[in-house]
This record gives structure tokens, C-alpha cells and sequence, in this order.
């Protein structure tokens, strides 16, 4: 399937990549935060906290379900317009693909856009771990990887999500990398730095160069 449908999609993807490479940085400070945000988080601000996580927490897992399910639907287009039997049905085809091809980006920007958020609200390996599942959805998306790829690093996303609005349970932040740190061997970062390279080439104003520069560090070095 052509690349240039997917210019907006890599661009979520070597900008989270980006963020991945925050799982090699130092934290410190960081105990010295959750300390404070512990002490703020009580009573009703700590239950109104679990509320919000909650909500969020499933609207990004339905975003993430919805640009699966588009990139499948662009898949599935795109096998049918290669097979059809005639110019009609062809050209029918092609313009459902140009609208599949469009929402799916669309689909990957919103998640790429929530990641933040989800960084602050559900800490950074919460925030890791989201971004594990998006890079593994963007290799689907590109055909490099089957869909069934994707459920395992999902379904501990869900389970630390779980945990992280469980009021009686507290994930300690060493445990946490523990589960989450070992996810990023399953990710080729060699894709993430030839997705950042190409956007550099095509918009040369420094700032891709400089993000594919440390992308690609971090590749050679994992």
C-alpha cells in the first residue's frame, strides 16, 4: 500500500517513538513528586482523581480500537480494489479507500494527542506502556505485523490501568518498570528512526532532523 497516506500516521509514530526514549532517562526528582502528589491526592481529590483516570483511561482504549479497526478496514479496501473485476467497482473502491486512508490518520493523530495527557494522569509507565501499544498498532497499520500482535502489550495496558484506579492497591513505580521496560525489546526502533529520517528529508526545518537523530541513537543502542 502506498506511504504517503501514512505521512500523518508516521508522524504520531516517530513522535511517540520520541517518548519511548523517555524510558531511558533519569528519574530523578520523580520520588520526591509521587510523594507530594500522594499527600495532595486524599479523601475526595484522590476519588474525583480515580474517576477522571477511569474516564480516560477508556476513551484512549476505544481510540486506540478505533485506529486498529480503521487501518484493518484500509487493508481490506485496498485487497479488494487490487482484485476488482472492473473499472466501476474499481474506482468505487478507491474513493471508500481514499476515505478509510484518511479517517484511519485522523485516528492515529488522536491517539498520538492523548498521550500526554494520559503521561500525566496515569504516570510515566502507564504512559510508556500506551505508547508500546500505539507503536505495535502503527506496525499493523503499515502491514509490518499481524493484529494479534497487539493484544498482548493491550492487555497489560488494561491490567495496569486496572490497578492504577484500584483504591485499595498501589503500584510501586520499581514494580511498574519491571512489567513495562521489557516491552520495548519487542519494538523495532530501527523503524521508528527510518520513519523519522524520511519525514526529515521532506520537511528539512531541523526539527525532524534533530528527532530522527535521537531516534536513531536510541535504536542503535537497543
Amino acid at each position: 500500500m502506498p506511504w504517503e497516506w501514512l505521512a500523518p500516521v508516521a508522524t504520531a509514530f516517530a513522535g511517540v517513538a520520541g517518548v519511548a526514549g523517555t524510558v531511558y532517562v533519569s528519574r530523578q526528582g520523580r520520588s520526591a513528586q509521587v510523594e507530594l502528589a500522594k499527600a495532595q491526592a486524599s479523601g475526595g481529590a484522590r476519588q474525583a482523581l480515580i474517576a477522571e483516570k477511569r474516564s480516560f483511561y477508556a476513551g484512549y482504549l476505544r481510540a486506540v480500537d478505533e485506529a486498529v479497526d480503521k487501518a484493518a478496514e484500509v487493508t481490506l479496501l485496498d485487497r479488494m480494489r487490487r482484485e476488482a473485476t472492473s473499472k466501476a467497482a474499481g474506482r468505487e473502491l478507491e474513493s471508500r479507500l481514499d476515505k478509510a486512508q484518511h479517517e484511519c490518520a485522523e485516528s492515529f493523530d488522536r491517539i498520538r494527542r492523548m498521550l500526554p495527557e494520559l503521561m500525566i494522569l496515569g504516570g510515566h509507565w502507564i504512559g510508556s506502556m500506551a505508547s508500546v501499544v500505539m507503536m505495535l498498532a502503527f506496525q499493523f497499520a503499515r502491514g509490518e505485523s499481524p493484529r494479534e500482535a497487539i493484544l498482548p502489550a493491550q492487555t497489560e495496558l488494561i491490567a495496569l490501568m486496572h490497578e492504577s484506579v484500584n483504591p485499595d492497591g498501589e503500584l510501586l513505580e520499581s514494580a511498574m518498570e519491571e512489567r513495562v521496560r521489557p516491552w520495548f525489546k519487542v519494538l523495532d526502533m530501527g523503524k521508528a528512526a527510518e520513519a523519522a529520517e524520511r519525514l526529515a528529508a521532506s520537511y528539512p526545518d531541523g526539527h525532524w532532523g534533530d528527532k530522527a537523530a535521537s531516534i536513531r541513537r536510541l535504536a542503535d543502542s537497543s
